[in-house]
């Protein structure tokens, strides 16, 4: 069971469906989608968490900074990260998190928009392909899902929109499960967020983003949905509404506190932030051999490598036929040679012209004209 509040529990099938969380900055969205990964780590379900903002590393360690009650999941990138990681490496992190089983951080917030878009639009998709065959549970977390599954959707990214929206529709038949937060719910793409099985509502005031959520609750039916929307801009902090209409389940809870470390607490003025001074055991090592070894699986069967190979051997075949063309032009080159009848024939014509007078002597002298 996932207990995200006393006296709340879900079934832990819910990690294989799809979770909305929405709520204004301030409001408790972030320690809310913690504490869920916190459950689902703890019922030993494979989380990876998609972090375009840089505030998801502190799950490596306890609440007051040490390791004990971290999470063991490395964060790949990011200026935390364990790992580095490339803007091109979408398909290889795929690979790596369907290979190893590993639960991960993936830290995008050092790259550029563009490039975030060409990361995460490669990553979701190759995953996507990779379930098919490997359907173990697995539950991805977008972290400003609106950065990743916009409402306007350009044709930049048309991709990235698309192989999302692929995970959130058809990913629970392949053992895909998606949390997507946003304080920005006007702005999430509405076929990502009308397939929530789960909504959880917390402080919302902005009437566009209300609005967005009312279209959620609107296909919905349950005693007491006419109180939801009215109390929205006066929940508390971390108090929020959990509505699961398949399970009959809406309650307004207050979610607990996570028990690891909050890097995404904002400090105070003249407060310094505070940093973790132990993380949990990550064997680091490991973790970058079975990279390494992914990488290299990867590339040998890249069709775009594949095609560089081909090329290359194409030249060299071309170069050496080359070659065997010159070499037989030099073969079939006449060369005159001498044969010894040839010789015996230029002896006997030197003699005769020597007895005419026609040659000089082997010796060099003329013979005298009497």
């Amino acid at each position: 069971m996932i207990e995200l509040a006393p006296g709340l529990d879900l079934p832990l099938e819910v990690a294989g469906e799809a979770i909305g969380i929405l709520a204004k900055r301030g409001a408790g969205k972030t320690n809310t989608a913690v504490v869920l990964v916190e459950e689902l780590r703890d019922a030993g379900v494979q989380v990876v968490v998609l972090d375009p903002v840089g505030v998801w590393w502190g799950v490596r360690a306890g609440a007051d900074g040490d390791g004990a009650g971290g999470l063991t999941m490395p964060v790949l990138g990011g200026e935390h990260g364990d790992v580095a990681l490339e803007p091109t490496a979408g398909d290889l992190i795929a690979n790596v998190v369907v290979e190893t089983g590993e639960s991960v951080v993936v830290d995008v917030s050092e790259f550029s928009k563009t490039q975030q878009r060409s990361f995460v639009a490669a990553f979701a998709g190759r995953l996507y392909r990779r379930k098919a065959t490997a359907r173990s549970l697995l539950h991805v977390v977008l972290e400003e899902a609106d950065e990743f599954a916009p409402q306007r959707v350009t044709a930049g990214d048309a991709p990235m929109v698309g192989a999302i929206s692929q995970l959130v529709k058809r990913g629970r038949s392949r053992g895909i499960g998606m949390t997507f937060i946003t304080q920005r719910s006007a702005s999430l793409n509405k076929d990502v967020l009308d397939q929530a099985d789960v909504l959880i509502a917390m402080r919302t005031t902005g009437p566009r983003d209300r609005k967005a959520i009312e279209g959620w609750i609107e296909h919905q039916a349950a005693d007491g949905a006419e109180d939801v929307l009215p109390s929205l801009p006066n929940l508390d902090t971390g108090e929020a509404w959990v509505w699961n209409p398949e399970r009959s389940i809406l309650r307004r809870v207050k979610v607990r506190g996570r028990r690891t470390f909050d890097s995404s607490a904002t400090p105070k003025a003249g407060e310094k932030r505070a940093e973790p001074r132990a993380t949990a055991s990550i064997d680091l090592t490991a973790l970058g051999q079975q990279i390494q070894a992914t990488a290299e699986r990867a590339k040998e069967n890249d069709p775009v490598e594949l095609r560089r190979r081909i090329r290359e051997l194409e030249q060299k075949g071309k170069a050496i036929e080359a070659r065997e063309v010159v070499v037989e032009r030099v073969v079939e080159v006449e060369v005159p040679i001498l044969t010894d009848r040839d010789r015996q024939l230029l002896a006997d014509v030197r003699e005769l012209l020597d007895r005419i007078g026609g040659l000089p002597p082997k010796n060099g002298s003329r013979p005298e004209h009497k």
